[in-house]
């Protein structure tokens, strides 16, 4: 029912319409761009933070085994975290690592790099 409704209008609305829709199209994939942006530098920030924990139980020397005994966190669940590309540890798990090895998670608040 559509296509004939659409068949019969005038042909400057038709293009309007078109217009429309393409600039609608545009502006959600500007939109979808950026939110995939800021969800890659979250996903980025993630990984920093278990490297630099990574290497800080290296640095010390400290075994998966030991700091599993140290945090109660499985040696599996902890390899996961260190080597898997996609982790998702809590907040509290990050915390758990770090006051294990004698280290700190420092959690900030700042206004985004676009809102600035």
């Amino acid at each position: 029912m559509a296509k004939r409704i659409y068949k019969h209008m005038p042909e400057a609305f038709k293009k309007r319409s078109r217009e429309l829709i393409e600039k609608l199209e545009r502006e959600e994939l500007a939109e979808l761009l950026a939110k995939g942006q800021r969800i890659r530098e979250r996903h980025d920030r993630l990984h920093h933070a278990l490297r630099a924990l990574k290497a800080e139980r290296e640095a010390q020397g400290v075994s998966l085994s030991e700091l599993q005994r140290r945090t109660g966190i499985s040696k599996s669940a902890l390899s996961r975290l260190e080597n898997d590309p996609n982790p998702n540890p809590t907040i509290g798990t990050l915390q758990r690592i770090a006051e294990a090895l004698g280290r700190e998670i420092v959690i900030g608040l700042t206004t985004p790099k676009e809102a600035a």
